[in-house]
């Protein structure tokens, strides 16, 4: 159904983090404005001004102010910091009674500086409290206490049901206890993953139950519950085969957007597609009517099979095995194993399968660490550009059908040789 927002509720968003919003992509609207490019960080909400500056800042308040509540004071200056202590007339309060209030002064600022909200520490606690909340199982018990009988506690949780018995129940000497006395001690889930919603109890009058009883009880319970939820499956013992062709030993390799001749060539180009040259499927992806491609994901490998990129992330010889028995002629591995890893990959794909596997590695490479459809070639009309980091790192961008990709500043290389040397069949080669 149509879900009622609130400005409240916009309000407490901002309140909790925010670069500024945007309508994203969301309604395929022909513009740039799809994030904020202009602060990094948290902005908050305007809840008021800097009135005066001392020893103390004094603030004229239009909104709630928390102790804790994380603030940024905006002037020359735009400094933020987390607010321990709210003095109202030199007196101490947890929050602002009037719209006047003085905190502690950790940086440098001036009168008619705006303040802003970062963090309301009340949301923070409420939304904590949901997420707490809603992860608990919510069960019923039932507690037995009869005069010369043992303790009887049941919890159930709708599916599973445990009881677990005590010790005989003795008659009150002085204090008797009531049905009060026992669900305070029943009822201390807190660290659990329960919530006892309803406990019934049937008890003789005049008894007594230390509360270590009632403690162990209730662990014992819990311990038990827990057990009975447990996943159990009884698992087949057979011999484990999967089929598999033999692929041949060789020295190939394999360049990406290059126009030489070689056994193995990738495009980024759909319109480039030709008998020897494979097209590389794009992050978001877009499929073409003929010919093999590399796959970067498994819903691409129920199209084709031909061939796996490293975004598949293959790092052990199960899963060659797994790729190959589906139908895929070639593997990339990862690029982060080592020479060592994938050498014992290889050792044990052979022992295991006494088959040798078709797998590549890209050896020479700027990885890609991000693509995105925020391309800043389209939003600055430039052909080419780069991103530099705070530390002076260079990040290559290349612009690939209206997608930005991102490389990372370090390449990565392998030695060729020792690649090889250790089996694999193809070497990746790319700018």
């Amino acid at each position: 159904g149509k879900i009622d927002i609130k400005p409240s509720d916009i309000e407490n968003m901002k309140k909790v983090f925010n670069r500024d919003f945007t309508k994203g992509f969301l309604f395929n609207e022909n513009n740039n404005n799809f994030t904020n490019e202009f602060r990094p960080n948290n902005i908050g909400v305007p809840i008021g001004k800097v009135i005066n500056v001392g020893k103390k800042i004094k603030i004229k308040l239009t909104d709630k102010l928390n102790q804790g509540d994380g603030i940024r004071i905006l002037g020359s200056e735009d400094n933020g910091w987390i607010v321990n202590k709210i003095y109202e007339k030199g007196k101490l309060v947890n929050s602002n009674l009037t719209d006047i209030v003085e905190i502690d002064k950790k940086y440098e600022v001036n009168v008619g500086d705006s303040v802003l909200k970062t963090t309301d520490i009340k949301i923070i606690e409420n939304i904590d409290n949901l997420i707490k909340n809603s992860k608990k199982i919510h069960i019923n018990g039932y507690l037995e206490c009869i005069e010369n009988k043992n303790i009887r506690l049941t919890l159930d949780d709708s599916i599973n049901k445990i009881e677990v018995i005590g010790s005989i129940v003795e008659k009150s000497k002085n204090i008797s206890m009531t049905n009060n006395d026992l669900e305070k001690q029943i009822k201390k889930l807190g660290d659990t993953i329960y919530v006892l919603d309803n406990l019934k109890i049937n008890k003789s009058d005049n008894i007594f139950i230390q509360n270590k009883e009632l403690n162990n009880l209730r662990r014992e319970a819990v311990t038990k519950l827990n057990k009975a939820r447990l996943y159990n499956t009884n698992y087949l013992k057979k011999e484990y085969y999967i089929n598999l062709d033999e692929f041949n030993e060789e020295k190939g390799y394999a360049y990406v957007n290059k126009d030489i001749k070689s056994k193995y060539i990738y495009t980024d180009d759909i319109t480039k597609i030709k008998d020897n040259v494979i097209y590389r499927l794009p992050s978001i992806n877009k499929y073409p009517k003929k010919g093999d491609f590399l796959c970067n994901d498994i819903g691409s490998l129920y199209l084709n099979k031909s061939y796996s990129d490293y975004a598949l992330n293959v790092t052990n010889s199960y899963t060659v095995a797994f790729l190959h028995s589906i139908g895929v002629k070639r593997i990339t591995l990862s690029y982060e194993l080592t020479l060592d890893q994938i050498s014992n990959l290889i050792n044990n794909y052979k022992k295991r399968y006494n088959k040798n596997p078709n797998l590549e590695l890209i050896v020479s490479s700027y990885p890609i660490v991000m693509v995105t459809k925020y391309n800043l070639f389209k939003k600055y009309n430039i052909n080419n550009g780069y991103l530099k980091d705070l530390n002076g790192k260079i990040f290559k961008l290349k612009n690939i059908d209206n997608l930005m990709y991102i490389k990372n500043y370090e390449k990565i290389e392998y030695d060729i040789n020792k690649c090889f040397d250790i089996g694999i069949n193809t070497l990746r080669i790319e700018e």
